[in-house]
């Protein structure tokens, strides 16, 4: 009797055990080209497997190497809870790019557009600039355009800041650009500065101005013979020296 009491309150245990699916299969997707901004990027993707979309911190973590200049940068979804295993999935970082070009004495246009602090204009050859046109590169993912006007001989400022390309000075008049002024628009404005410097008849080149300060000579009667432009992450190093930009009488 008492052997039949005992088996009868007896238990049995026993553990389940949950299989971990793996990650190597999933699929990584919604990461589009990022801005650089000299920090690190860290986009979050969606990652699905079986059609389900995994939530993270609980089903997977994300890690990131080579996402903090601009190239190719990769991302590794790395399995958690009911998951292991991993996947790796690349997303571009693309820096600012700003190309212009110049209108010079004797030659005309230059043929093609200088970018990113190239030299735009001649040096050493007495030659004036006398319009300019600066646009930003296509396909940024930060919207926004660029801004820009220049002191033109007998005409003084422009009034008008023109954009995005257009003609900014004179062709066809032989007048002398002097001095001017660049700025970024929109978004771009409030997460870049852009840098400009000239090379100024009898000074040479003048330091460095940023975001619609003036560069340049004003009242002295001097041409502007060549400029380089450059876009930096808001509040980043300037390109160089920033001493006397601008010299007026």
């Amino acid at each position: 009797a008492l052997a039949r009491d005992a088996r009868a309150t007896a238990t049995v245990s026993f553990k389940v055990v949950v299989a971990r699916a793996s990650l190597a299969k999933a699929t990584v997707a919604g990461i589009s080209a990022q801005a650089y901004t000299g920090q690190a990027v860290k986009p979050k993707p969606t990652v699905k497997l079986g059609g389900v979309t995994l939530k993270r911190g609980t089903d997977y973590t994300l890690q990131y190497k080579g996402n903090v200049k601009a190239g190719t940068a990769t991302v590794t979804v790395a399995g958690k809870g009911n998951y292991t295993g991993s996947r790796a999935a690349t997303f571009r970082i693309v820096a600012p790019t700003v190309c212009y070009r110049v209108h010079r004495q004797t030659y005309g246009w230059e043929t093609s557009w200088t970018r990113d602090g190239g030299i735009s204009g001649t040096t050493g050859e007495s030659k004036r600039l006398e319009g300019i046109r600066i646009k930003l590169g296509s396909s940024f993912p930060v919207s926004g355009g660029i801004a820009y006007r220049t002191h033109v001989q007998t005409y003084g400022w422009e009034t008008a800041w023109a954009k995005d390309g257009a003609l900014s000075g004179t062709t066809g008049q032989s007048k002398r650009l002097e001095a001017i002024q660049i700025k970024l628009t929109g978004a771009m404005a409030q997460k870049y500065d852009v840098w400009y410097r000239v090379h100024a008849q009898t000074y040479g080149w003048l330091g460095w101005a940023k975001n619609g300060a003036k560069a340049g000579t004003a009242g002295l009667s001097k041409r502007l013979e060549a400029i380089q432009i450059a876009i930096v992450p808001k509040g980043g190093k300037a390109p160089g020296a920033t001493m006397r930009p601008y010299v007026a009488a």
